[in-house]
């Protein structure tokens, strides 16, 4: 579904927006625990369907809380405001007029703020973290400290605060922006969005890099090619040939 001219020019009077595939990503006003402003996925053309593309989950997946069933989780939140929760995503059942647009964002950036809100009060922390382990002591043994910056934060383009495993600054005034990527869609989907945003900010001057793991999983070619929407895409077996220049 796409996004038509009249749900642009609705969108373009009240709030900012970034392309993306199937519509446009909107900011609200809503927050999530870190700060980071709460987005929603808008599409359709004189009746939209609105939904906080994963957001919620991705926020507490970065946070490494965990749920056996997400939809479960997120029910009760989707609910207390007439929406319903499928799959790792709170949004609209059916789409709505027009009319009803700038209601539906309130509704569902509400919904994924406060579950993201409860889900880091109670959800229990992910205990396998293997491969941002991984990556995290090659980081640290390939670069010095003064040559890192971890759990780097920086606004995009939508002026929500996005936050990166670390940034690299070798050469001259070369600086990267870098995170290690899964295959968990939420995960993946958030980590593209928080490049792109960056990418599309004002004076934007990163070099964008993330690292998959190539010898623990298989990928599959499509999450290979909505990756490189973040930047260039490394697989680790090769991380050590990729190595910043001093």
């Amino acid at each position: 579904m796409t996004v038509m001219p009249p749900v642009l020019a609705t969108l373009e009077t009240t709030r900012h927006s970034i392309d993306w595939p199937g519509g446009v990503l909107v900011s609200t006003d809503c927050v999530y625990p870190d700060m980071s402003k709460v987005m929603v996925l808008v599409s359709g053309t004189r009746e939209v369907m609105v939904d906080d593309n994963g957001g919620a989950v991705e926020t507490l997946t970065q946070h490494l809380r965990q749920t056996r069933d997400w939809a479960r989780f997120l029910a009760s939140h989707a609910k207390r405001y007439g929406l319903v929760a499928k799959g790792r995503t709170i949004g609209l059942e059916k789409p709505v007029p027009l009319d009803r647009l700038s209601s539906a964002i309130v509704y569902v950036a509400n919904a994924s703020k406060e579950a993201a809100d409860e889900g880091l009060r109670t959800l229990k922390v992910e205990r396998s973290r293997k491969f941002k382990d991984t990556f995290n002591s090659f980081i640290r043994e390939t670069y010095s400290k003064n040559e890192r910056t971890h759990d780097y934060s920086v606004a995009g383009a939508s002026n929500k605060l996005h936050h990166f495993s670390v940034l690299l600054h070798r050469s001259g005034e070369e600086k990267v922006l870098v995170d290690p990527i899964t295959q968990d869609p939420n995960g993946l989907n958030g980590r593209v969005v928080a490049h792109l945003d960056v990418q599309n900010a004002p004076n934007a001057s990163f070099i964008h890099r993330v690292y998959y793991d190539d010898e623990a999983e298989d990928w599959q070619a499509s999450n290979l090619a909505l990756a490189r929407m973040a930047g260039q895409v490394i697989a680790f077996s090769r991380a050590q040939a990729q190595v910043l220049p001093h």
